[in-house]
């Protein structure tokens, strides 16, 4: 629908937290505009769901780095009206703006997504902490979690690598999944993540990415859903496919 870009003298390292960020301003501010007691919520890293339906995706690329810090360029694509039809072709749920019930003008949106992502930027330059992330993300994240408390399988390739039960995101914007081993957590941009009833492979063992410190890829944070437009893949990664 539309990108911006910014610069932030955050280091690459914040990034991938960015990103988690980021989409949550997007959603904080859309919901600003909604009725209480709204569908609308937030899939882990950035998708924006009304229910269980997709509405819109973020795609976030590092456009250079240098001493003053990066340039980002952040885009959403927003469904604002023939979601049936897509998700007939498809084959899964699909939602659009239609569906909120709110009539909003298109530049209204923009606007207010843009300033959101403006004022996110600029709260993470305050708050980002080295080695730790955004404090304050975990509990913002809540108020809008789609995974939280279902269990999830954890995919690369296609192939179901480890399943947990969402926990919600820690302050670096990795995802926190639990399972009988303990607590683990799911980097932006390693694999992907889809509730337990839509994925169809085998686990087998732990997955290679499935922990540690989150990384900055090189490109883009996150990867496309594999029912859009293909965009590049970060070097080193292997590209998500959410539903």
């Amino acid at each position: 629908m539309f990108s911006c870009a910014f610069d932030t003298p955050l280091p690459p390292a914040a990034l991938p937290t960015l990103s988690v960020r980021l989409g949550l301003a997007a959603c904080e501010a859309l919901a600003a505009r909604l009725y209480v007691g709204h569908r609308l919520c937030l899939k882990w890293p950035n998708d924006l769901q009304w229910g269980d339906a997709k509405l819109a995706g973020i795609l976030m690329e590092s456009a250079g780095f240098g001493r003053a810090g990066s340039r980002l360029v952040i885009g959403i694509g927003i469904n604002l009206r023939g979601a049936a039809r897509l998700g007939a072709l498809l084959g899964r749920a699909v939602a659009d703006w239609e569906a909120t019930g709110w009539p909003v003008a298109r530049d209204v949106l923009c606007a207010s997504v843009a300033d959101a992502w403006q004022e996110a930027l600029r709260e993470a330059q305050d708050e980002w902490q080295p080695g730790v992330g955004l404090p304050g993300l975990p509990a913002r994240f809540a108020a809008f979690d789609a995974l939280a408390g279902k269990p999830v399988n954890v995919l690369q390739d296609g192939v179901v690598q480890r399943q947990g039960l969402a926990l919600g995101v820690a302050p670096d914007g990795q995802l926190r999944l639990r399972d009988e081993a303990g607590e683990f957590l799911v980097n932006v941009g390693d694999i992907s993540v889809r509730t337990q009833p839509e994925a169809t492979a085998t686990p087998p063992a732990v997955a290679a990415h499935a922990h540690g410190p989150a990384r900055a890829p090189d490109a883009a944070w996150p990867q496309p859903d594999p029912d859009s437009t293909p965009t590049p893949s970060a070097p080193g990664s292997t590209q998500a496919e959410r539903p």
